[in-house]
């Protein structure tokens, strides 16, 4: 077999690694899909999607440094992959690296401008550093770029609560809930901030 012919088949078998790891982690079948892929590496100890998957994998089941490890190699391979940056901010949030997280989340937002998921999970930083007027401006943008963004709408009303702006967070709990009429923490606030607004009647159904 010629050195082509080798080369052609191991990308084949890269191919099917990824795709069977890719299914079985969407499955849930974490263990298996984590097999699958340092099979791969085993072949192309670079292979980014690997790498980056294997990353998503460990972050899914809760151990964010390794997670953070493989998204960082990854990263090595293709500095300008936006999502990644952003998974690696999520990882770092988990970690209670609010400030490294940051920076994660604004390197992706640059490779990505319009990228309203970091812009969100930017502004979930932001508040828990307390930079609530900074944390505002993020959620804001992200509804700025996707209007139907439900998460922005709820954690902006998190904000506002915290701020003790109860009209302004309820405006916020009620557009998520227009959104998504079954979101369940947004109709638990929503209730909590009509009871401190002293409208009991109206709480007694979010309750």
């Amino acid at each position: 077999m010629t050195e082509q012919n080798n080369l052609e088949e191991n990308q084949i078998q890269l191919t099917k690694l990824i795709q069977q790891g890719l299914i079985l982690q969407q499955q849930g079948s974490y263990e298996k899909a984590r097999i699958l892929y340092e099979q791969a590496l085993m072949i192309q100890p670079d292979h980014f999607h690997a790498l980056q998957l294997l990353g998503v994998l460990f972050a899914q089941i809760k151990e964010y440094s390794e997670a953070i490890r493989f998204l960082t190699k990854a990263l090595e391979i293709n500095p300008n992959h936006a999502t990644t940056h952003s998974n690696i901010g999520i990882a770092l949030k988990e970690l209670n690296r609010f400030d490294e997280a940051l920076t994660s989340y604004d390197t992706a937002i640059v490779i990505k401008p319009y990228y309203f998921e970091a812009y969100s999970n930017r502004g979930n930083i932001l508040q828990s550093l307390k930079r609530f007027d900074e944390a505002l401006l993020s959620y804001d943008k992200a509804i700025e770029i996707r209007p139907d963004y439900v998460d922005a709408y709820y954690n902006r009303g998190n904000v506002m609560l915290e701020l003790g702006k109860l009209d302004a967070a309820l405006t916020s709990y009620d557009k998520a809930i227009e959104i998504r009429p079954d979101y369940v923490k947004a109709l638990c606030n929503k209730g909590n901030t009509l009871q401190r607004l002293k409208r009991l009647n109206d709480a007694i159904q979010f309750n």
